[in-house]
């Protein structure tokens, strides 16, 4: 449906002349997303009417104007009062038609943008160097095409996505947004390996015979039969959360082992820290959720903008430090979740396309 069409029948909404199948039409494209929804409702409320009216109002009149220098001079007749009366409402009625169209979209107290959450898709780029979007899961034929190559196949997951795959030994792997894995020429039952940068949670099919590795760009983990997450984007140093099992990192030096509920953080240095944590903190977005405890402000706006697909940005250095609690589902828009942020603390979140704003009130 052209914006044109979503203009007129949001209009026609407001004078109540809708035709069955208009209205049958409008229903339909007000249930394809929960923006049209919100945007239907919105241009129908007496506040956003009476404010389009007052806004366009300058409009209506430089219709009725050039309208009455077309008509003859002299004494009115009642019919040619009546004219006068028909066309101003008619006027009116086009410049509020007008100020849905503009107002829908571009007026500043419209709905904001709305920041939708990831969908599960990714690019696969094959060692034939064919490549392919995808949105559900690849079939091993398909998966397995790396091994009559010599070149590894990489999964590359964009901003506001995610993936989940069965590598050909049964492990599964779910990549959060803004991560790829590469998957070499030679991974097989005895030679399991691939690379990760970013996000994923790992579950290892166990195999006493054949560790599986997982190489981040400054550590490598060694795993023995395990669920685990492990992470390292730009300007991160890699940390890997242990679920169950048993996992070794290494850094520059000898293999460090860690337990469940431990995690394991590699510094420049290559040494290795370990601590007990919450492991829950660390997979919730696996499990769906959104889940900080007394987290920065500035790091918990870095993961929503790969989730959302949006770049923060803030009005000081004390907003960045600002510290939240918070568990929330992860399929709410980051609207909703910009709101519920907004009561926590004295804050202002502004969305402006894919550019959010943080600042103080």
């Amino acid at each position: 449906m052209t914006k044109f069409r979503e203009s007129e029948l949001l209009a026609k909404k407001v004078s109540g002349t809708l035709s069955p199948e208009e209205q049958a039409e409008l229903e339909q494209w007000e249930q394809a997303s929960e923006t049209h929804r919100r945007l239907s409702e919105k241009v129908a409320s007496p506040d956003f009417i009476r404010q389009a009216a007052e806004d366009h109002k300058g409009e209506a009149m430089r219709s009725w104007e050039k309208m009455r220098r077309r008509l003859p001079r002299g004494r009115r007749s009642p019919y040619l009062r009546a004219t006068v009366r028909r066309w101003t409402a008619i006027a009116a009625s086009l410049a509020l038609v007008a100020g849905i169209a503009t107002l829908s979209y571009l007026h500043p107290w419209m709905p904001p943008t709305m920041l939708e959450p990831g969908t599960e898709k990714a690019v696969v780029r094959y060692a034939s160097g064919a490549s392919e979007e995808v949105s559900r899961p690849l079939a091993q034929a398909r998966l397995t095409d790396f091994r009559k190559q010599g070149r590894p196949t990489v999964i590359e997951v964009p901003r506001g996505g995610e993936y989940t795959l069965t590598l050909p030994d049964c492990t599964v792997v779910h990549l959060n947004a803004g991560s790829s894995l590469e998957i070499p020429a030679d991974f097989s039952d005895d030679r399991r390996r691939v690379r990760l940068y970013g996000e994923a949670f790992f579950k290892v099919a166990h195999d006493a015979r054949s560790p599986f590795d997982v190489q981040l760009p400054d550590s490598r983990i060694r795993v023995y039969g395990t669920e685990f997450n492990a992470r390292q984007y730009d300007g991160e140093q890699p940390e890997v959360t242990l679920v169950e099992g048993q996992v070794g990192i290494r850094g520059t030096k000898e293999e460090t082992r860690i337990a469940p509920g431990e995690q394991a953080r590699t510094g420049k240095d290559g040494q290795i820290s370990v601590q007990p944590v919450d492991t829950y903190l660390y997979i919730a977005w696996h499990e769906g959720r959104i889940a900080y405890d007394g987290e920065r402000l500035d790091n918990i706006m870095e993961d929503l903008g790969r989730w959302y697909d949006f770049e923060a940005s803030f009005s000081s250095d004390r907003m960045r430090g600002l510290r939240f609690t918070i568990d929330i589902g992860r399929r709410q828009t980051f609207n909703e979740i910009a709101e519920i942020l907004r009561r926590m603390n004295k804050l202002d979140i502004r969305i402006k396309g894919k550019q959010v704003l943080i600042s103080e009130i």
